[in-house]
């Protein structure tokens, strides 16, 4: 009894390397994906740079001036306390930020700080609006607030 080998209808012969006839198959299909995911992803909002942020927690408000910059893809920067309407506040701490990040049009950053005795993060998260104001909510110690900042 004598098998017969099918025949291809791709161009391929069947003692073709297995890995060469995959790849004829899947480069262009992951070329296609590669296209489609950038042409579908949102730029990333801008945000290095100087912001002058109004802040409003419990009954505190407050300024803070953050200045953010990517270095290697990563953002970083300081956070500098300014005015508040608590008299016995005063301004002119800076804090390093912790931890930033960019989604599509969304900022989250976060800094350790202190309020009389205690010892707390202030985390933020805010929709960056044409690259120029900003908008969101803040938590620190359980308790929420919102913000609003302002491109220098």
């Amino acid at each position: 009894m004598i098998l017969k080998v099918p025949q291809r209808h791709d161009g391929m012969s069947p003692d073709t390397d297995p890995f060469e006839y995959m790849m004829k198959f899947i480069a262009p299909a992951l070329a296609l994906s590669l296209l489609a995911g950038s042409a579908v992803a949102a730029p990333a909002a801008p945000v290095p740079g100087t912001w002058l942020v109004h802040g409003k927690w419990g009954v505190l408000a407050f300024k803070v001036t953050c200045r953010f910059s990517e270095l290697g893809g990563r953002i970083g920067g300081e956070c500098l306390d300014g005015e508040t309407s608590h008299a016995a506040i005063k301004g002119g701490k800076r804090h390093p930020i912790k931890f930033a990040a960019v989604k599509d049009d969304r900022l989250s950053w976060s800094y350790r700080t202190r309020w009389t005795f205690y010892e707390f993060d202030a985390r933020y998260t805010g929709m960056v609006v044409n690259g120029r104001t900003m908008n969101g909510q803040i938590l620190a110690m359980g308790k929420t607030g919102t913000f609003t900042a302002v491109r220098q």
